[in-house]
């Protein structure tokens, strides 16, 4: 009687889920117990199909954008038949739109009020006076070139997602500051300021959204074409423990839980060749916390578990990445003549 009612259920559904490759056998175990759940179990040959073809859509919107997702839409064949009909189409999604959304659904401010402790301090302890050039790479909603054109320095702020950078050109219009606003991607653009002509070069939590070590490389390639020797850059980093071993997976969910990680051998690669030493590595989290005003405290909900990878991996008795400023000085030197990457 049972297997008889099986053929008057209905079913349609549409499966959103994150675009992330190494999932694609964990997929098919889902879609298959809800395919079985209605009565209408995948032979393995079926299986292997839907797996194949569940890989190709994940893959493919996953080179696009790793905050893409792939949607699965499903349906019980005509007339309660003994089959499932199904077709799975990838639906990318970029930085840009995803920051769009942000500014329409989420309270201001979406960084935090106050702007980098590291980054003030840096201006105070390497005595950059008034009118110094700084560079800001991945600009957000100026959190922080904002603070530092009100203290007299010249700002060029880049910053890919248009919603984002659009707040940046209200602000410093409204106070006159000596911002330039350049909407552009830093990393494939050419590098926006007179080569050796900035006294700072900074970039906060952006590297979390890199797709891997050859963007590091980009990024501190244009740190070393834009500082004057003696210059300074401070990048917030991912950095593994000693004693974690990343995978494929654990990576691909690094990028879409906006946590790129990265090991310390490839930060190291990342600077060879380049006039940039790294001079001081200190955690984001305790350095911030310690130098934050209380009332600001934290700068946002998210922050706290998300600089200690809990975004990735849940709360640790011993964190797998942390998120860390890495203080960088150029050096004399010539940036090497070879392609981004």
């Amino acid at each position: 009687m049972f297997r008889r009612l099986t053929s008057r259920i209905r079913a349609t559904t549409e499966l959103v889920l994150p675009a992330v490759p190494s999932l694609c056998d964990h997929y098919t175990e889902l879609l298959a117990d809800q395919f079985a759940t209605l009565g209408r179990p995948f032979s393995p040959q079926e299986l292997d199909q839907l797996r194949v073809n569940l890989l190709a859509k994940l893959v493919e919107a996953f080179e696009v954008s790793p905050y893409s997702n792939i949607i699965v839409r499903y349906h019980t064949a005509p007339e309660g038949g003994p089959r499932i009909d199904y077709g799975v189409a990838a639906a990318p999604s970029s930085i840009a739109e995803e920051y769009a959304y942000w500014v329409q659904t989420r309270e201001p401010p979406l960084f935090g009020k106050e702007p980098d402790a590291r980054i003030l301090h840096a201006i105070t302890d390497l005595g950059l006076p008034p009118g110094a050039a700084c560079l800001d790479v991945g600009a957000g909603t100026g959190r922080n070139a904002l603070p530092l054109a009100r203290r007299g320095h010249r700002v060029t702020a880049i910053e890919p997602a248009p919603a984002l950078a659009s707040q940046i050109e209200a602000a410093a219009a409204a106070e006159s500051l000596p911002v330039r606003v350049i909407v552009a991607d830093a990393l494939s653009a050419p590098c926006p300021v007179e080569p050796g002509s900035q006294a700072l070069a900074f970039a906060s939590q952006v590297t979390s959204h890199f797709r891997g070590p050859a963007q590091l490389r980009d990024l501190f390639r244009l740190f070393a074409a834009a500082l004057a020797p003696g210059g300074h850059a401070l990048v917030t980093v991912f950095l593994t423990a000693p004693d974690f071993a990343p995978d494929r997976l654990s990576r691909e969910l690094g990028q879409l839980f906006w946590s790129t990680f990265f090991t310390p051998a490839e930060i190291e690669k990342a600077l060879s060749g380049l006039p940039l030493v790294e001079v001081a590595s200190e955690a984001a989290l305790p350095y911030e916390r310690a130098h934050q005003p209380a009332e600001a405290w934290p700068p946002t909900s998210w922050f706290e578990g998300w600089s200690m990878g809990e975004d990735i991996f849940g709360r640790l008795p011993r964190p797998a990445v942390v998120l860390k400023w890495l203080l960088l000085r150029r050096g004399p030197g010539r940036v090497p003549e070879i392609p981004p990457g």
